[in-house]
């Protein structure tokens, strides 16, 4: 059963449907989007919301914070050490700086609904 397009009256089919027939993945504008249709609200405003989260997000990220969302999963940062590497193309050795990666950790309750979506 093919899902009917969401059409809007006098706009046309929802845009986020449109995004939804591509291939890529999912982008704050189809995040944006989303919210605004579940809670009627202006885009504008959920945009606004959206910013004023993922900006904290990286704050406490910044400052070497971990951020738990319950029933998604956890971001933290690691560090890596430094080390030495080999260029396979010239042979010359570089040295890679120690450096902060970001780190994600999914919930349990996701990874479960991830494995029964596969079978």
């Amino acid at each position: 059963m093919v899902e009917q397009p969401f059409f809007i009256p006098g706009r046309g089919v929802a845009e986020w449907w449109k995004d939804d027939q591509r291939e890529t993945g999912m982008l704050k504008k189809d995040i944006v989007d989303k919210v605004s249709m579940e809670l009627g609200q202006q885009k504008q405003d959920i945009g606004l919301a959206v910013d004023i989260i993922l900006e904290t997000m990286a704050e406490a990220l910044k400052e070497g914070r971990r951020i738990e969302l319950r029933g998604f999963g956890s971001f933290s940062t690691r560090e890596r050490r430094p080390r030495n590497t080999k260029n396979p193309r010239t042979g010359v050795v570089m040295e890679i700086p120690e450096r902060r990666t970001l780190h994600f950790t999914m919930s349990k309750s996701l990874k479960e609904q991830l494995i029964s979506e596969k079978d």
